[in-house]
C-alpha cells in the first residue's frame, strides 16, 4: 500500500506541473482506475465483513438486516459515482483524442467527480488499516480533478448519508 501511495503521490505531483492537458487527463483517468482498484481490494473485506455480521444477527428479518446495511450501502453508493465519474472521465479523455473538443467535457464533468472523490475519501477515513491510504489518494484526485473544472460546480443530486463503517 505505501508503494502504491508514494508512486501515487509522484504522479500528482508532476501532474499538477504539467498543468491541465490531454497527457494529464489521461494520467488522471489512470490514477482513478488505480484508486477504485484499491478501494475494491479494501473496501470488499469491510462489507463482507458487514453483511456476515448482519446476517448473523438477523437471520430471519430482511428489514432488519438491510438496515444493519445502511451505512455500508450508502459507501458502495460512493463508490458507484466515484466508478461513473471514472467511466465519464474515460469519455472525456476519448472526445479530446478524437479532437472533439479541447477538454471542454472534462470541465464539465470535472466539479462532479470533484465531490464524488471527496465523498468518498471521508467514507473511507475508518477503514482499519486501509483507510487513511484511500483517504489521501482520494483527496489527492480531486484537488487534481478540480483544476479541470474552471471554477463550474455539480449539477448532480448528492447522496445524503453519514458514514460509520
Amino acid at each position: 500500500m505505501r508503494r502504491v501511495l508514494l508512486a501515487f503521490a509522484l504522479l500528482a505531483v508532476s501532474a499538477c506541473a504539467s498543468g491541465p492537458s490531454l497527457q494529464s487527463a489521461i494520467g488522471l483517468h489512470n490514477q482513478s482506475m488505480h484508486v477504485l482498484d484499491a478501494v475494491d481490494v479494501h473496501w470488499a473485506p469491510v462489507y463482507t465483513a458487514a453483511m456476515v455480521r448482519a446476517s448473523a444477527k438477523f437471520p430471519d428479518d430482511d428489514v432488519a438486516y438491510r438496515g444493519a446495511l445502511t451505512e455500508f450501502d450508502a459507501v458502495n453508493e460512493f463508490i458507484n459515482h466515484a466508478r461513473q465519474f471514472t467511466q465519464l472521465l474515460h469519455l472525456a479523455v476519448e472526445q479530446w483524442q478524437a479532437l472533439n473538443d479541447g477538454g471542454d467535457m472534462l470541465a464539465e464533468i470535472a466539479p462532479c467527480g470533484v465531490e464524488a472523490l471527496n465523498r468518498l475519501g471521508d467514507a473511507f477515513v475508518a477503514i482499519p488499516t486501509a483507510g487513511a491510504g484511500l483517504y489521501a489518494m482520494s483527496k489527492m484526485l480531486a484537488l487534481q480533478v478540480e483544476r479541470y473544472s474552471d471554477g463550474g460546480e455539480c449539477h448532480q443530486q448528492p447522496v445524503a448519508a453519514e458514514v460509520r463503517p
